[in-house]
C-alpha cells in the first residue's frame, strides 16, 4: 500500500464508486430498486485493479464485480472500497451470497465504506463482522452524493409491499395507442427486448381489465431469457372472459384481484383453472375501486419485492392516488399517433394546476436505437 493514504484519498476512491453506482441507472437501466445502487473499487498497492457496480435486481453486487474484474487481471487486491456497507446477511429474500464472506474469501485486508446500510438487517453488523475478522475498516464516510444515491433505497427499506415500477410505451405525442386500441407496436426491436428484460426482472407483472381485455396480452418473456414472472390481473367485478390468454396457467401463474362480494360461479370457475383468486375491501365503503394498497400487501407476504405495472391508464392513476408508485419508466417512439380519444399512460383527473404535478427524482434517459428510454424515481 502506499504510505500517506487518508481521508483525501479515501474521498477520491469514494467518488469514482459513487460514479459507477450511478450506472446503475444507465448500463442497469434503473433494474436495481428495491435493492441499492453501490460501487465498488479494488485496490492493489494503492491502484485500481477492479471496478463494480450492482446492475440488476438479483444481480452480482458491487463487490462482487469488483473482485472479480481484480481476478481476472491477476490482481491480488488489498484494499476494497465500496459505497455502501457490505450486506451480510442470509434467508428470505436473499438473492446473492453475503457480500462480508466473499471480502473474507478474498486477499482484502481493508475495507473503506462511504455509508452504513439503513437495512434493518444490517446497519453496521457488517462492519463489525469484518473488524472481528481482522479486516482494518475505515469509514463511514458520508457526502450529500452518496446520500442522494440511496434515496430509492431509503424508501424500500420502509415500504410494507412490493417495490412498484410502472413502464409503459407510448409515442412522441404521448399515446399509448391509435383511437381504435391499435398498438402492435409502438416501440421497435430493442424497446420491445428491453421491456422482456424488464419482466424476466421482476418477481410479478400487473394490469388492469381494459388492458387485459383489450390487449390480450400473456405477460410472459419470450423475446429474451428469462423466467415469467407472477401475472396480477386487476379485475374488481370478475369480468374478463374465461379465454383471456392469462388465464392459461401452464404458461405462468395467475392471480385476479376483485373486490369483496364479487365472485361466485365465475370465481370458481378461474379457480378450477388454476387461477388464484383475491378479494380486497373497496377504497371507500360502497365503492368500485379496490384498496390496492391492500392488495400489494398480500403480494409482498407471498415474497414478491419487485412488481412491474404494464397498464393500463386508469389502473397507473389508480396506484399513483392510492401512493403505490415508486419507480416511472417510459419508452418514447418517434412516431406520431394523434387523436383526442387516443389513450394516454395516465387516466383519472389529473392535477388542475402545473405545480401539482408529480416531479420524478433522479431522473435519467438512455437511448435505445430509436426509441428512448426515460426514468425516474418518487420518494
Amino acid at each position: 500500500m502506499k504510505g500517506g493514504e487518508g481521508a483525501e484519498v479515501f474521498a477520491a476512491w469514494l467518488e469514482e464508486a459513487a460514479g459507477l453506482a450511478r450506472g446503475s441507472l444507465y448500463e442497469g437501466k434503473g433494474w436495481v430498486a428495491p435493492n441499492p445502487m453501490v460501487g465498488a473499487l479494488a485496490i492493489e498497492r494503492g491502484e485500481v485493479v477492479g471496478r463494480g457496480l450492482h446492475r440488476v435486481y438479483g444481480g452480482p453486487h458491487a463487490e462482487e464485480e469488483a473482485l472479480r474484474a481484480a481476478a481476472r487481471a491477476g490482481a491480488h487486491p488489498d484494499t476494497l472500497v465500496v459505497t455502501l456497507e457490505p450486506c451480510s446477511s442470509t434467508g428470505p429474500g436473499k438473492k446473492r451470497p453475503p457480500c462480508t464472506e466473499t471480502i473474507l474469501g478474498s486477499h482484502v485486508q481493508r475495507v473503506v465504506v462511504g455509508l452504513e446500510d439503513p437495512d434493518p438487517r444490517h446497519q453496521g453488523r457488517g462492519l463489525d463482522l469484518l473488524r472481528e475478522r481482522g479486516i482494518a475498516v475505515h469509514g463511514p464516510f458520508s457526502s450529500p452524493a452518496l446520500q442522494e444515491l440511496l434515496g430509492p433505497f431509503r424508501k424500500a427499506c420502509a415500504l410494507d409491499r412490493p417495490w412498484v415500477i410502472a413502464k409503459w410505451a407510448m409515442s412522441m405525442d404521448g399515446k399509448t395507442a391509435t383511437r381504435t386500441g391499435s398498438s402492435a407496436w409502438i416501440s421497435g426491436e430493442r424497446a420491445l427486448d428491453f421491456g422482456h428484460r424488464l419482466r424476466a426482472s421482476c418477481d410479478g407483472v400487473l394490469v388492469g381489465y381494459r388492458t387485459a381485455l383489450l390487449d390480450r396480452p400473456r405477460l410472459t418473456v419470450r423475446r429474451v431469457q428469462g423466467s415469467s414472472p407472477q401475472r396480477v390481473v386487476l379485475d374488481p367485478r370478475l369480468e374478463l372472459p374465461l379465454d383471456s390468454p392469462l388465464f392459461r396457467t401452464e404458461e405462468a401463474p395467475t392471480w385476479v384481484f376483485h373486490l369483496e362480494g364479487q365472485g361466485g360461479e365465475k370465481r370458481a370457475e378461474l379457480e378450477d383453472r388454476g387461477v388464484r383468486c383475491l378479494s380486497l375491501p373497496a377504497l371507500v365503503p360502497g365503492g368500485r375501486v379496490p384498496d390496492l394498497t391492500q392488495g400489494l400487501r398480500l403480494l409482498r407476504a407471498e415474497g414478491l419485492r419487485r412488481l412491474l405495472v404494464e397498464g393500463g391508464g386508469r389502473t397507473l392513476a389508480q396506484l399513483l392516488k392510492q401512493d403505490c408508485v415508486d419507480q416511472c419508466l417510459a419508452l418514447v417512439s418517434p412516431k406520431l399517433v394523434g387523436g383526442e380519444d387516443a389513450p394516454t399512460p395516465l387516466g383519472g383527473e389529473g392535477v388542475v394546476e402545473i405545480d401539482q404535478a408529480l416531479v420524478l427524482a433522479q431522473s435519467y434517459s438512455y437511448a435505445l436505437e430509436r426509441d428512448l428510454l426515460m426514468g425516474g424515481f418518487l420518494l
